[in-house]
């Protein structure tokens, strides 16, 4: 009950006595944006549909036809020597858009350069063949302000208020003896 108190009152000393002079402009938001470009960044992304194989000639095959212009479904519902899809830790790449840096490593090397409409062979460390068909890629791109805004005055009116809190504990400290009792606290 005690430390609900104490939480409590410090809630209301932020409320009454720090959070009025916090004021944010435009311009802080802006700048916090762009020093933070990355954080409010969509990350680069592929659509990939994938075919895999039991042996490395068939998905070469599968590819030489491809680039053909044999039609990538209609060649995964009829090309011969195909891993049976029930096959346990198969990787499934049905075209939905797919975070660059969510793939495993190998996959991203497999795939490094690639443009819309290439077709790649990787071979999986459990010796299937998988034949990559990307056939569109998202490239990363900022957020637009207007869109985070909001966070972004979030984060920004968090860090104003811890950097006002410290101020004023400084100067407590220098007119006040005072005793901190949680370690998280000391400095």
């Amino acid at each position: 009950l005690k430390e609900y108190e104490k939480s409590d009152n410090f809630g209301m000393y932020i409320k009454k006595a720090v959070a009025p002079d916090i004021k944010l402009t435009r311009d802080e938001l802006q700048a916090h944006y762009e020093e933070h470009a990355a954080e409010n960044t969509d990350p680069e992304m592929m659509r990939i549909k994938s075919l895999v194989f039991d042996k490395r000639k068939d998905a070469v095959d599968a590819i030489d036809k491809l680039k053909k212009g044999t039609d990538f479904s209609w060649l995964g519902a009829n090309a011969e020597g195909q891993v049976d899809p029930a096959t346990k830790g198969l990787l499934r790449l049905e075209g939905r858009p797919v975070t660059v840096r969510s793939l495993p490593e190998n996959i991203k090397n497999a795939l490094a350069r690639s443009r819309a409409g290439d077709f790649r062979l990787y071979e999986s460390p459990e010796s299937h063949f998988y034949v990559l068909h990307v056939f569109d890629i998202i490239p990363a791109r900022q957020k637009p302000f207007e869109a985070v805004r909001q966070e972004i005055a979030k984060e920004v009116y968090q860090e104003k208020t811890r950097q006002t809190v410290e101020l004023w504990a400084a100067q407590l400290r220098d007119y006040y003896p005072v005793e901190i009792f949680r370690a998280d606290l000391r400095k």
